[in-house]
This record gives structure tokens, C-alpha cells and sequence, in this order.
């Protein structure tokens, strides 16, 4: 699967079009051509070119005066470009122990593990503000493979949006890690976290908003 979709992706400009894709809730043409530096037919040749090899799909997003806007998001087939920490090898590892011990003892071994990782990054978080801390969490999970950034709205806010967590097969096996996780930036941030999650195309993506302890 792997390789078919590095075969996809090695032309031009597709891989810099699917990760700018991933950190938002899709753009336009426009958006991405000023981004890249290229003209807008070339990267709406890119893009429709990505549309007939699955990686893209489109929807219409609707603008103050005209027609609506023409909007490319990523598709389920295009996740596998991005790295997944809990593949094969350790969901047969956490079946195992759960067929040989019961799920209780998967359980304890998630939030320990999340509890060990919420201890590692909470030592290395830097800053003073609220804001600061967070942007320094969100760099710490990017090394990590993991995508987001944050946001501040007037009416929701300061949160953590998150486009790829490496954990999502596991989340899927396993809706307690869901809860861990949580739980893991509460004690890094030290602060109240409270999580939405919604889907954009093929795409999940996660809001943590941060409130305070």
C-alpha cells in the first residue's frame, strides 16, 4: 500500500500540495498557489490531476459575493503518506495481551505508556504563557510525527487543532487510549483539556480546547 502511494505522490509539487492539505480543513487554489509561489493553473493542473488519482476531492464552500469557492481537501487514501506509530506489529503485540491477560491489563499498559510520555514532554515544554506552553507542546509532537497547531478564536478561544495523530488505528481498536491521551496533555500543559473531533474529506481531524485546571 506504501509503495503505491509513494508512486502517487513522486511527481512535482504533489507531496508540498498534501502537506499543506493536512494542516488545515482544506484551501483553495488561490490559497495554495500564493503558498508555493506557483501560478494558479499550475496547481490547479496538480490538483485535478490528485482528484483522478484519489488523493484529492473537492466541495464548494460557500463566499459573500459571487460564486462559491472551489475547495480541495485530502482524502482517506492520501493518510497513508503520513507516518502511523501504531502499525501491525503493535496491535498483534496489545491482542496478545489482551487475549492472554484481559483487556484490563491493555488498559493499564495505554495510560501507562501515555502517563510516561505526558512526564517526558511536560519536562521539556518551555514558556511562561499559556500560549507559549502550548506552542511549545505542539512542536514537541511534531518530532513525534503527530501534525497541529494552534489557534486562537475570539469566540472558542485558545486550542490545540490536530490534522494527523500516528495513534488512530490504535483509537480505533482501543476507545480507552482516547481518554489516555487526553488525560497525557492535561499533565504536560497542566491544564484542562476537552476534545472534539470531526471529519473533513478523509481526513480527522481533533480540537483540543484549553482551559484551565
Amino acid at each position: 500500500m506504501f509503495s503505491k502511494i509513494l508512486r502517487k505522490i513522486s511527481r512535482p509539487h504533489w507531496l508540498d500540495i498534501i502537506a499543506s492539505l493536512k494542516g488545515g480543513r482544506g484551501r483553495a487554489v488561490r490559497e495554495l498557489s500564493t503558498e508555493m509561489g506557483m501560478s494558479y493553473m499550475g496547481v490547479k493542473q496538480h490538483c485535478d490531476k490528485m482528484v483522478k488519482a484519489g488523493l484529492l476531492e473537492t466541495f464548494r464552500k460557500p463566499v459573500k459575493v459571487g460564486r462559491p469557492e472551489k475547495i480541495y481537501r485530502l482524502t482517506v487514501e492520501a493518510a497513508g503518506v503520513f507516518p502511523n506509530e501504531a502499525g501491525d506489529f503493535a496491535c498483534d503485540v496489545l491482542r496478545g495481551v489482551r487475549e492472554a491477560f484481559g483487556a484490563p491489563a491493555v488498559e493499564r499498559i495505554l495510560f501507562n505508556l501515555m502517563q510516561a510520555r505526558g512526564e517526558r514532554y511536560r519536562k521539556k515544554i518551555k514558556g511562561r504563557s499559556i500560549a507559549e506552553r502550548a506552542a511549545s507542546f505542539v512542536a514537541l509532537r511534531e518530532s513525534d510525527g503527530y501534525h497541529s497547531k494552534v489557534v486562537y478564536k475570539r469566540d472558542s478561544g485558545l486550542h490545540i487543532e490536530e490534522y494527523h495523530n500516528p495513534l488512530e488505528t490504535l483509537f480505533k481498536e482501543y476507545p480507552v487510549l482516547v481518554r489516555a491521551e487526553e488525560r497525557m496533555i492535561e499533565q504536560a500543559l497542566g491544564l484542562k483539556i476537552t476534545r472534539e473531533t470531526w471529519k473533513s474529506g478523509g481526513q480527522i481531524v481533533r480540537t483540543f480546547h484549553i482551559g484551565t485546571l
